[in-house]
């Protein structure tokens, strides 16, 4: 296993060197189905936050089971489909 050897010293990742506005969505898509009846299938897979100095970190909820037959893709976030992002207020 080849190891990244640099000369300038190890900092650990501090929470606010992450960009909490540059953040991305993991999606992982599949092809199922045979002929014409093939459809791409979308999963969130987990969560990418970008860093000061432009790297991305990712981190995933899940990982594909069949990696080779999967496309993994960064995108743009999406609203989370309830209450709030439909404009109704909760209830108390």
């Amino acid at each position: 296993m080849a190891r990244l050897v640099t000369n300038e010293p190890r900092t650990r990742l501090k929470e606010n060197d992450m960009e909490p506005n540059k953040m991305m969505q993991i999606v992982a898509v599949v092809e199922r189905g045979e002929g014409e009846e093939k459809k791409n299938w979308w999963t969130r897979i987990g969560v990418a936050f970008q860093n000061r100095d432009g790297s991305w970190n990712l981190r995933f909820d899940y990982l594909p089971a069949r990696i080779a037959e999967t496309t993994i893709q960064l995108r743009e976030l999406e609203p989370k489909d309830d209450d709030r992002s439909q404009g109704k207020a909760k209830s108390k």
